[in-house]
């Protein structure tokens, strides 16, 4: 199945300055939790802001415009339905996981889509998730997480819900 898996504030930005803009430990966990052991599709600017060790138990993809990229033990791609076509995923299911233009790609051909609403409205954010038709897409589930510190240690630093969205049937 291919299935997006976004995070954004309620203008839709998903990220400042090469990184992501908030911090929300719940919504991490839950991102490990759908894309372990499966394969995460990503841009060379999505692949480049991840931390070392890159998305350890998952088989990634990188897609980029630059011929001359390479992404250590991922795979590349350069260009979007190049790898559509010839691209096996072994029965896995495939997260579209960013940036902006991945997700642009992708969006039309996704089934499913985990859309995580932060409750804040990010100043000066650079990447922003598309437009999209609400109206092609069934809510069937959402979980609700407020700000958690622990201590002097920020958990979730806005609320934030997750939803689960299935593309309607036609």
């Amino acid at each position: 199945m291919n299935i997006v898996i976004v995070c954004c504030d309620k203008n839709g930005a998903i990220g400042k300055n090469g990184g992501i803009p908030w911090t929300l430990r719940s919504d991490m966990k839950h991102f490990k939790k759908k894309t372990t052991h499966e394969i995460c599709v990503m841009g060379r600017k999505t692949y480049e802001s991840l931390p070392t060790p890159k998305l350890p138990k998952r088989k990634k993809i990188v897609l980029s415009k630059n011929k001359e990229f390479s992404a250590g033990e991922s795979e590349v791609y350069f260009d979007f339905y190049t790898f559509m076509r010839y691209f096996d995923p072994k029965g896995k299911d495939m997260y579209f996981i960013g940036g902006e233009e991945i997700y642009r790609m992708a969006i039309p051909i996704c089934d499913k889509m985990f859309f995580t609403e932060v409750d804040a409205v990010i100043q000066d954010a650079d990447a922003h998730f598309p437009e999209i038709d609400w109206s092609e897409w069934e809510l069937v589930k959402e979980k609700k997480y407020e700000v958690l510190y622990k201590g002097d240690f920020c958990f979730n630093q806005y609320p934030f819900s997750i939803k689960e969205y299935n593309r309607k049937k036609i």
